[in-house]
């Protein structure tokens, strides 16, 4: 439904009551019930509102771990129905072919203690 942050710009303290964002999740609604007649009524009993992971530079995480043998996804910046099927066949490919996995996907390494 679109971003909204605090004016601290922290996402996790937004007060789903703030006038923005009631405006982004009215718009929200509208955009729904334009997309069919059928749609035009729908009731929306409940909102909601909640921080979305985010990795530096927004870029999903897609990695191996664990000595290559396991392999993480997320931070799909509130885009995960989207990015998941794409993502879920470079896992195939990576999977099933060796494919390497994209290098904008990995870790960035940690510095050792």
């Amino acid at each position: 439904g679109g971003m909204a942050f605090d004016p601290d710009g922290q996402l996790e303290r937004i007060e789903l009551a703030a006038p923005e964002l009631v405006a982004r999740l009215d718009a929200l609604e509208a955009r729904v019930r334009g997309l069919h007649d059928s749609l035009a009524a729908l009731r929306f009993p409940g909102r909601w509102g909640g921080p979305v992971a985010f990795r530096a530079g927004r870029l999903p995480l897609l990695a191996r771990v664990g000595a290559g043998r396991c392999i993480v996804t997320g931070a799909y910046a509130g885009h995960g129905v989207a990015l998941s099927l794409r993502i879920g066949r470079l896992i195939a490919e990576a999977i099933a072919d060796g494919t390497a996995l994209p290098e904008w996907g990995q870790l960035e390494a940690t510095p050792s203690a």
